[in-house]
This record gives structure tokens, sequence and C-alpha cells, in this order.
């Protein structure tokens, strides 16, 4: 047990910092989970249409929190120092990137949008697809700018507001399903369109509430000095873009499996596209429990990087590692699900960036996860999914153990470079 002494203030500190960011990623996804489930109970149809919808949004969703993660160890260094001003300029900077990257984001799924019918799935989905696709595309920037103030506050450990409003965003969207949705207080019943004009609304509210509290909240006012004051500038957009675009190509890849597993399903028809979508809901909220964990995780550490102490970085990342491990042998236990082996993949992917920050200075080492990413997850993935997407009915099945299959051998990958780039540059820093 003597092992674990030096460990145990991290676990503390980590768990209360954590949860409020698991409850807040989990929130994320429980904005569509929440459109899958009302819908279903209206029509079949209609949750296989918002089924291939969420999966094709996934991809540009979990991308654009992927980037925003970007900003979380910035801030946290400069919290860390106790610079709020430049925590401030960092904000402002990052709402302008954030803005482009979810105009980006609009500007790709706008074209998906144009070539619906291309991508095989049933023509009886397309006229509940295509309204419900574009209600979704109009969301995104609002989503992007919203992640923007969730990581702000994240990196200066004030992890319950952005969870506050995330149940509040939550509780607004399955009101307004029920009422857009079964056709409630005189309204018509809209199914799927429904549910997109609410998750839209909602979306639109959490900006506008956080924006909001960051004008008036007097915790935020030494911020909003270095947000107003501050400048835009080269340097801070650079660092945003170096830190958001590794991660988020790297969740992006991730996500699109799902994505694409979900149209190969479609092509199995409706009913198989709906169900995949019912194990492809539960399943992410695992895999945003993990990636909440990490965040947690990269706050801490980046805080310590601020202050140069290197011996609770390593503690707090070993920390984070432990409590990753501890949950992920208690769903295996609980639950023989292939895709928890992922967990050391989903610990690392925030936190190796604000731990090893300056290791990845090279380009080949920037791009190592990424390299890692596309061999683990698509090069791997989509030779083993195609050929079992024609089987009819018992496809689905098949598809899933192909998806399933690589995540195996994948932790390895991830660990080892990890705690390799981490070690090195501890001692690095020491003997400097």
């Amino acid at each position: 047990m003597s092992y674990f002494t030096p460990y145990k203030e991290h676990y503390k500190a980590l768990i209360r910092l954590g949860i409020p960011i698991v409850i807040g990623q989990i929130g994320i996804v429980v904005v569509g989970l929440a459109d899958n489930m009302m819908v279903g109970q209206y029509a079949t149809l209609d949750l296989a249409a918002a089924s291939f919808v969420n999966s094709a949004f996934n991809i540009p969703i979990l991308f654009g929190l992927g980037f925003s993660y970007g900003l979380t160890p910035l801030v946290g260094q400069f919290f860390g120092r106790h610079d709020k001003y430049h925590v401030g300029q960092l904000l402002r900077n990052s709402l302008l990137v954030n803005l482009f990257i979810g105009l980006l984001l609009t500007l790709a799924m706008t074209v998906v949008w144009f070539n619906i019918d291309r991508l095989g799935q049933p023509e009886e989905l397309l006229p509940l697809i295509r309204p419900y696709f574009l209600l979704q595309l109009a969301s995104l920037v609002f989503v992007m700018l919203f992640n923007s103030f969730k990581q702000f506050a994240d990196g200066i450990t004030d992890t319950k507001t952005p969870m506050y409003i995330m149940i509040s965003a939550n509780l607004v969207n399955i009101a307004g399903n029920y009422i857009l949705i079964y056709g409630k207080f005189g309204l018509p019943a809209l199914g799927v369109v429904g549910a997109g004009i609410s998750t839209l609304t909602a979306r639109i509210l959490m900006f506008a509430a956080f924006a909001v509290l960051f004008y008036r909240s007097l915790r935020y006012r030494r911020y909003l000095v270095g947000y107003k004051r501050g400048k835009y500038n080269f340097t801070d957009i650079l660092s945003l873009n170096k830190m958001g675009w590794m991660v988020g190509l790297q969740m992006g890849l991730e996500t699109a499996l799902f994505s694409i597993t979900g149209i190969m399903i479609g092509w199995l028809g409706s009913i198989a596209l709906a169900a995949h979508q019912v194990m492809v809901a539960i399943s992410t909220l695992g895999f945003m429990i993990y990636y909440g964990v990490g965040a947690a995780v990269s706050v801490r550490v980046s805080n310590y990087f601020g202050r140069q102490d290197l011996l609770h970085v390593r503690r707090t990342t070993m920390a984070g590692f432990h409590l990753i491990l501890c949950l992920a042998v208690d769903h295996r236990v609980a639950n023989e699900c292939v895709e928890q082996s992922l967990f050391v993949n989903h610990l690392l992917t925030p936190p190796v960036f604000s731990v090893a920050r300056p290791l990845f200075r090279s380009p080949h080492r920037k791009s190592y996860l990424i390299i890692l990413t596309w061999i683990c997850h698509p090069r791997k993935k989509i030779p083993q999914l195609y050929p079992f997407s024609g089987m009819g009915s018992s496809g689905s099945l098949f598809v899933l153990k192909g998806w399933a299959a690589p995540f195996r051998n994948c932790p390895f990958y991830y660990y080892l470079p990890f705690y390799y780039f981490a070690s090195s540059f501890i001692i690095e820093e020491t003997l400097s």
C-alpha cells in the first residue's frame, strides 16, 4: 500500500474535479440520446433517420470537442501561474478560432448533406433525414462556441458551472422533445424534425447562458478584464491550433468508425439501423466517461506544469491512470464489452499533450498519436467491416465484431510511447 500513499491526495482531487466534467461530457451525448429515445417512441423510421444523422454528426461534434481540449492545458498553465489576464486573452482567441472551426465543420457537413442520396440509405428515410440534418447543421457553430467557454472553465478548475449548464440544456431539450415530437399543447406532431428544433434551441441556450454568466458573474471578473483588453494575436492562435488539431484529429478518427459502422448498417435496412443506434448511444456514454476523467487529469497536470512542479505532474498523471484502470476493470467485470479495452487510449488523449507538450515540438512527435490512431482504427477496421455489410439480417452482428476486434492491441500502442516520452521529458527538465 505504500506505493499508493503519494497518490492519495491526487485521487481525491481528481475525483472532486472529474465528476462534474464527466457529467458535462455525458451531457453532450445525452442531448442526442434523448432525441433517439423519444423519437423511438414516436416511429421506427424517425428513429432510423435520427440514428443516421446523429452518427454522422458525432464526427464533427467530437472532433470539435477534441479541438477545444487544446484550450484547457493552456489555460491551466497560466492559471497555475496566477496570470488571469492571459487566461482571459486565451478565451478571446479561442472563441475566434472555434468560430472558424465551427464554420469549417458546417461547410464540410453541408457537402455531405448535398450527397446524402449517394450514401446508400433506405429511400423511405431520406425525407426525414434531410430536415433533421439541416437542424443539426445549424447547431455546430454554437456547440463550438460553448466548448470554448466550457474548456476555459475546466482549465480554471470551475467544472461545476459547465455541468449545471449541460444539465439545464438537457432538461430544455427533453421538454422541447415532448412538446414538439408528440404534438402537445395544440402543436402539430413533428417527429424527428421536432427533436431537431429542440436540440438546436438547447444548444443556442447553452452558449448564450455561458456568455451571460461570463459577463455578469463576479467569479469571472478578473478574466473578463483580460478578455476585453487582450488582443487577437498570432501566438495564442497558433498555440490553440497546435494543441487542438492533434487531439481533434485523434478523436475524429476514432469517432469516424462509429459513423462508418452506422452507414454500413444502414445498408442492411431501417430496422437494423434503428437497433444499432441503441447500442452506439450506450457505448458512447462509456467512451465519454473516460474522456471526462482524462480531461480532469489534463487540468491538474497543466496547473502543476505552469508552476514547474514536475514531481506532481507525474504523480497526477499516474493517479489518473490508476483511476481509469479501476473504472475499466469494473466495467469489464460488469459487462463483457470489447470497447472497454480502450481505457488507456481514453486516458491519454488530453493529458499526454499537457504532460509532454514540449516533447512534441518536432513534426514526427506531434504526429505520433495521429499515426497510431490511424494504425489502430480506420486502417484495420474498415477492411474488416466492409465484407459483412451485405450479409442481410445477420450482417450487423459481424460488422460490430469487425469494428471491435482491433481495439485489443491499441492500449499497448498508446501506453508505451506515452510512458517513454513523459519519463524522458522529466529527466531532461531535471538535468537542465
